[in-house]
């Protein structure tokens, strides 16, 4: 699996206490027209890569279990998405879908790096760093599995249900097909 190489990241002390940081705000023009009334913009808040990515490694070192039937990926991706936004960071859940029709949840975050801005993932289970250009070749080698296509959304609603296949999206901020 390929992690962002390019772009440095650090893996800090778990024990001190979180700085401050306030993410910074920009707005991204939607590709699509919205169909749903508004329940949450369309609007990405864009957060410093190296800051978010710094936080959340600090932050994450004792990864959740995976658990089948118990503690799955979307709900780590929703309770990662929780805990960046009670630090003061936006973060988003995105939706793989593979060719059997299966899926997989990421973390997901907008940020511009060298002044390009992107989308970039999180592995649940490894908290390997992930662009959109190395989404699909990252994901198939670990799962073995095809992916079709990436969608993140800024709303979901998981109606304390424990079973992200039930779960309702909203709000598309970005899709890519593989």
């Amino acid at each position: 699996m390929q992690i962002l190489s390019s772009i440095p990241y650090s893996f800090i002390d778990p024990n001190p206490e979180i700085p401050a940081v306030s993410p910074e705000t920009v707005e991204v023009v939607p590709e699509q027209e919205k169909t749903q009334p508004d329940r949450n913009s369309q609007v990405a808040v864009e957060v410093s890569y190296q800051n978010y990515v710094d936080w959340f490694m600090k932050n994450n070192l004792f990864i959740r279990a995976y658990i089948p039937g118990k503690y799955v990926c979307g709900q780590y991706t929703v309770d990662m998405i929780s805990d960046s936004g009670r630090a003061g960071y936006k973060a988003y859940f995105a939706v793989i879908t593979y060719t059997d029709s299966t899926g997989h949840a990421l973390v997901s975050f907008k940020s511009t790096v060298s002044g390009i801005s992107s989308w970039y993932f999180i592995e649940p289970q490894t908290n390997q760093l992930i662009t959109t250009e190395t989404l699909a070749q990252a994901v198939n080698k670990n799962s073995g599995k095809t992916v079709t296509e990436v969608n993140i959304y800024s709303y979901f609603d998981d109606a304390g249900d424990k079973d992200p296949t039930t779960w309702r999206f909203d709000d598309l901020l970005f899709n890519k097909k593989y």
